[in-house]
């Protein structure tokens, strides 16, 4: 049975002093009761309470990075997870499974169906997927998820720390990945035309902006070619020619000039020396 809002009011508890009755397993004491820390009346809804966005968020792209801030940016096609905004505690006897808003589905986020199983405490780590060709901002203490809890029959094994790490969780840590693996990156030459095409299909904007400026560029250069180089070229190849010639012609006039001076003073030389001696 799906708990309605009623019901779930009547169960829930928000003082801080109640963590640690799931922490030291007071099951007894916790009954049917239902902890939600910074509670919002007006996230309550008709039969499930809206979950916030947290201040801190992981990439999977970067999951080594926890990033703290009061907005999330989810880029094209990236995936984050998000930590929420609310603890969550829940008895014996409630499932909870969190659904994303309608909303931010037609926003293009998707987020997969989550559960939370009997005996959990602590915030929640949700996986939301971008799957837009823009960027998307969330800010901080906007409502993402639906929780609906869902009353069960009592279960005998509770959670603990040993099998679940993330019990308790209060902040997010580093993803532990298995088969992620960093990206091989491209050296500049490496880089073709091909590789821009499949960035501004995945991601586009501002890639096609980018591959824009690249096709005015290239338009620009072939135009300066074609209509204001190009024309000229047989001009200054020919008037180049010129000068060349030009400069040669009078290199071999002067050696011309020098002989002839040369032959001149020695005939010259030559008559006075027959005539006067």
């Amino acid at each position: 049975m799906i708990l309605t809002d009623y019901q779930i009011k009547d169960r829930i508890v928000k003082d801080e002093e109640w963590k640690n009755k799931w922490k030291t397993g007071k099951w007894d004491e916790i009954n049917s009761k239902i902890l939600i820390t910074d509670f919002e009346e007006s996230n309550l809804e008709l039969n499930f309470y809206t979950l916030r966005v947290g201040n801190q968020y992981i990439k999977l792209r970067n999951p080594d990075k926890v990033i703290e801030s009061d907005k999330i940016e989810i880029e094209p096609g990236e995936t984050v997870f998000i930590l929420t905004k609310e603890y969550i505690a829940l008895p014996k006897n409630i499932t909870g499974f969190i659904v994303p808003k309608a909303r931010w589905i037609f926003e293009g986020l998707m987020s997969n169906v989550t559960r939370v199983d009997p005996t959990w405490f602590g915030k929640l780590q949700i996986a939301v997927t971008n799957i837009t060709k823009d960027s998307i901002i969330i800010p901080e203490n906007e409502g993402l998820w639906c929780l609906y809890f869902v009353e069960t029959y009592e279960v005998k094994k509770v959670l603990n720390k040993a099998q679940t790490p993330s019990l308790g969780r209060e902040k997010l840590t580093p993803l532990k990945t298995t088969y992620h693996r960093p990206q091989r990156m491209l050296r500049p030459d490496q880089v073709t035309v091909e590789n821009l095409e499949e960035v501004v299909e995945i991601y586009g904007k501002p890639w096609d902006i980018l591959r824009g400026l690249i096709n005015l560029t290239k338009e620009e250069v072939t135009r300066y070619v074609d209509y204001e180089k190009a024309p000229h070229i047989v001009e200054e190849a020919k008037n180049q020619a010129y000068k060349d010639a030009f400069k040669s012609m009078m290199t071999w006039l002067k050696i011309l000039i020098g002989a002839i001076v040369a032959l001149i003073a020695t005939l010259t030389v030559g008559i006075i020396k027959m005539f006067f001696f």
